[in-house]
């Protein structure tokens, strides 16, 4: 493994969507307010919007994450779940987003047990090695080549999983 900086948001609250697109892109590219924003372009309702938890603290759904990610030039491409993994060229994506269900929330230093989903990003970095971004581990691990990639998403499988296939518009 390379000697990299790795951008890593931890979660807090139930932003995991807002994690989950920073740690996807490497930086700091979107705030609450940028989603909250894109929430109300979606649904023009300040409260009760569908598109997030009501109380304010997140829950952003995938119309958000869609359209955060098109609003900078990338485009979304469900995985369709009949399909094999083996069946997508996993070295050319930018990244996936993957969406599962979560047996708890994160409410300061309280796990509150929840049927939520929760949202994090795998993407492939300079050293060509695929990382788990999840907002919830304490720093990113590798899952390693697209291989290794494939059986990751195997096991996860088992938890009733979305995957998102994030890639760059063309110009």
């Amino acid at each position: 493994m390379m000697d990299q900086k790795i951008y890593h948001e931890k979660q807090r609250l139930s932003l995991c969507a807002l994690h989950c697109l920073n740690n996807l892109l490497q930086k700091e590219v979107f705030t609450k307010a940028i989603l909250d924003e894109t929430c109300e372009k979606l649904t023009d309702k300040k409260w009760f919007n569908p598109h997030r938890s009501y109380i304010g603290t997140g829950n952003y759904d995938v119309n958000v994450i869609m359209s955060a990610l098109e609003s900078i030039n990338y485009s979304i491409t469900w995985f369709d779940r009949r399909k094999s993994y083996t069946e997508v060229d996993w070295n050319n994506i930018f990244g996936i987003i993957v969406n599962c269900k979560s047996s708890f929330f994160t409410y300061g230093p309280i796990n509150i047990p929840s049927p939520r989903k929760h949202w994090f990003a795998v993407r492939k970095l300079s050293d060509n090695l695929f990382y788990n971004l999840d907002s919830k581990l304490n720093s990113p691990q590798v899952i390693g080549t697209a291989d290794q990639l494939i059986e990751f998403l195997n096991e996860k499988s088992s938890c009733d999983i979305s995957i998102l296939i994030v890639n760059k518009s063309p110009v």
